[in-house]
């Protein structure tokens, strides 16, 4: 979990952008390749106490294009 909140850390302070990919939710861990909820919506929680905004992958994309001037 503090791996994750300081990735969240990391792109806040360089007004990054931060993909954040899981393996399947479950209510409860239950096996090696599966995220419990609590954990999953305590990081998600972090990030927008922290301010991170979330998006799609398209809406990610065209925000970059648009930075980038190629919009």
């Amino acid at each position: 979990m503090n791996l994750r909140k300081g990735d969240i850390d990391l792109a806040v302070e360089n007004d990054g952008i931060l993909v954040l990919i899981t393996h399947q939710v479950k209510a409860e861990e239950s096996g090696q390749y599966e995220t419990p909820l609590p954990r999953l919506l305590e990081i998600v929680d972090y990030a927008r106490e922290k301010g991170m905004k979330f998006v799609t992958m398209e809406e990610m994309y065209q925000r970059v294009r648009e930075y980038r001037g190629l919009a």
